[in-house]
């Protein structure tokens, strides 16, 4: 199931005025967890997000999902792939 899936479901069950409408999007952010969790584990809603403060955003997810496959598209042109140089440094 989708992370947004998932976060929508919790949304629903506190508050059944929180379900999305049909194609709405649905936000949610990515948390750190135990060494091999999956991301359907670690999706909460920024709502829930704001509230706890125990909350850590999962960095590691952002940068090799997000910020690394804008900067492949980027560096494509000069034929640099950014995730080999992510990997061979981490």
């Amino acid at each position: 199931m989708p992370p947004a899936a998932l976060v929508s479901i919790e949304n629903t069950k506190k508050d059944p005025m929180l379900a999305p409408k049909y194609r709405e999007r649905v936000e949610y952010i990515v948390i750190s967890g135990k060494e091999g969790s999956r991301v359907k584990d670690l999706v909460v809603s920024p709502a829930d997000y704001i509230k706890k403060h125990n909350y850590k955003l999962n960095s590691r997810y952002y940068i090799e999902n997000v910020i690394n496959n804008a900067l492949n598209r980027i560096f494509e042109a000069f034929k640099i792939d950014i995730q080999v140089i992510w990997l061979n440094n981490h």
